[in-house]
């Protein structure tokens, strides 16, 4: 791997960051009665189209398997902040063993990107 791994690292938090922020604006265009005809819509396509060119990027240097599950478990915790932050989602206990469960698989799988 030419790059570091802490700049690829980078580059799926990046990634992680502007999809999750893309799909706060999808979530929102759902409220409209026409919810592929309105500004929300148009902004969170746009956002998360925008991510194809980073993810260009990491696929050269890292490894297609690990890079994809570092990005879904960076996922699944911004959704979470997200859901919980901003649309006042509550979580179970259950739910936060899971989250802690896949912090940790996060922390193994970054050992390998």
């Amino acid at each position: 791997m030419n790059l570091s791994k802490y700049l690829v690292l980078g580059l799926v938090l990046a990634i992680t960051i502007f999809t999750v922020w893309g799909d706060s604006f999808l979530k929102k265009a759902g409220n409209y009665i026409h919810f592929f005809l309105n500004r929300d819509f148009f902004i969170g396509f746009a956002i998360y189209a925008s991510t194809a060119f980073l993810w260009v990027f990491v696929y050269k240097y890292a490894k297609f398997s690990i890079s994809g599950a570092v990005y879904s478990i960076l996922s699944l915790i911004a959704f979470v902040i997200l859901g919980v932050g901003m649309f006042g989602e509550k979580l179970s206990g259950i739910e936060v063993i899971g989250l802690g469960m896949g912090v940790g698989s996060l922390i193994i799988l970054s050992k390998f990107i």
